[in-house]
């Protein structure tokens, strides 16, 4: 459970995805980068769009966000669905009304949040630049989610899976070592 202001709540969960994630070592030259497993900077703004997009009226009352991590994804969920009666397709896309009008403009004066209906591209453009599977928007029941995968985009110049004839014809050759490093 992660309390206090939005800018308090969205550094928290930043701190327990970290905590809870994955990174990889990419060599770039001769310095060694840590990569982490999910673009931060997508993972703030499924966070950040999630409390500040949320439904705070009495019958959502009670109800948190919720961040879930799985071995295979995050998951990020609040309380409303898309407001004002656009489409899960419209994300991004279009300037669609704002629930929390007052609170959206607050958090941009304080430099927490942009009103610029640039979240739902941020978090397309950073999960592909790290070569990962776009994100899915679910918009269901009064509820609306968002899923990151960890999963890398399938390569086109790479089978999606090699089939026992294949792998059996290719022990059946004799090969030097140099043949399969190439």
């Amino acid at each position: 459970t992660i309390e206090g202001s939005i800018a308090q709540m969205i550094e928290e969960t930043m701190l327990f995805v970290r905590r809870n994630t994955r990174t990889k070592s990419v060599i770039k030259g001769a310095v060694r980068e840590n990569v982490p497993e999910y673009p931060e900077s997508a993972v703030r703004e499924i966070v950040t769009n999630a409390l500040m997009h949320r439904d705070y009226g009495p019958y959502s009352n009670g109800t948190p966000v919720r961040v879930v991590i799985y071995s295979d994804r995050i998951e990020c969920s609040n309380p409303g669905g898309i407001y004002g009666g656009q489409s899960v397709e419209d994300l991004g896309r279009a300037n669609i009304q704002t629930r929390n009008p007052a609170l959206v403009s607050l958090l941009e004066i304080q430099g927490v949040a942009e009103n610029r209906h640039s979240g739902i591209p941020v978090i397309r453009d950073e999960m592909k630049k790290a070569g990962l599977r776009q994100p899915i928007f679910r918009d269901e029941r009064g509820s609306f989610s968002v899923t990151l995968y960890n999963e890398p985009l399938a390569s086109q110049n790479q089978p999606q899976s090699l089939s026992e004839e294949v792998i059996l014809d290719f022990c059946s050759a004799p090969r030097s070592r140099q043949e399969i490093a190439e």
